[in-house]
């Protein structure tokens, strides 16, 4: 059983009332199109985290966050093995987020567009 809480995207919002920081996981070409609209967040890609411990402030609650909520749980849990006290999850990530309002602000220039998976690109990429 998973013992890495998972917040809905309502009660992450919540959450950032009180001395939390968003840990934003996704790859820089995710983070183009969407981003929370929040104090507090900061952006740390999923391959370079464990390489960059130094950047995570371990003095307040973090909630992790990624596209759809695959990875966050691994980097949560990596991260409360490395002495991080308060981590969390964005269930659903920040499409869920996205999906219930919550503030983002979006460049609809890189929204992804394409017939497939495989040929998906920005908008602004032509």
């Amino acid at each position: 059983m998973d013992s890495i809480i998972h917040l809905s995207p309502r009660e992450a919002f919540e959450y950032l009332k009180n001395d939390t920081a968003i840990l934003d996981i996704r790859p820089e070409y995710e983070t183009s199109y969407r981003v929370l609209d929040v104090p507090n967040a900061f952006f740390l890609p999923y391959n370079s985290y464990q390489d960059n411990l130094d950047k995570i402030p371990k003095d307040i609650r973090l909630v992790v966050v990624d596209s759809v909520g695959n990875r966050s749980t691994e980097v949560a849990r990596y991260l409360i093995e490395q002495g991080y006290p308060q981590v969390v999850c964005l269930a659903g990530g920040i499409v869920a987020w996205d999906h219930v309002g919550l503030p983002i602000k979006k460049d609809v220039g890189y929204e992804m567009v394409g017939g497939c998976a495989c040929r998906l690109h920005p908008q602004k990429d032509g």
